[in-house]
């Protein structure tokens, strides 16, 4: 199998920088020195990340609080039974649980 012009441009340049690359410049603690008198990186709060997804679970329990998917949604696990209900619940709280233990919320 043949490669393209653009593979074989590719391999070119790359075997040319590989050539060409010179050993590792002495530093004489340049950057051992820079690098110990950079402050240590601060731990970031995920407080208000918490506080916003508490805030937006207890205002939607309180707007949902007469919507009768809920009280079956309670009902059904209280009896141990899923239905369709109670599986959007459960998945949107399991979603909920991924992003936040990922990250994903507090980026």
């Amino acid at each position: 199998m043949s490669l393209s012009r653009e593979d074989q441009d590719d391999d070119l340049l790359h075997q040319l920088l590989r050539d060409s690359a010179a050993d590792a410049v002495p530093d004489d603690g340049f950057v051992d020195t820079v690098m110990s008198r950079l402050p240590a990186p601060r731990r970031r709060s995920n407080r208000a990340v918490w506080l916003g997804l508490a805030s937006g679970v207890g205002f939607a329990a309180w707007q949902l609080q007469d919507n009768p998917m809920l009280s079956h949604v309670a009902r059904d696990w209280s009896g141990g039974q899923f239905s369709m209900a109670s599986a959007l619940v459960l998945v949107l709280v399991v979603i909920t649980a991924c992003c936040t233990s990922t990250g994903v919320l507090t980026k």
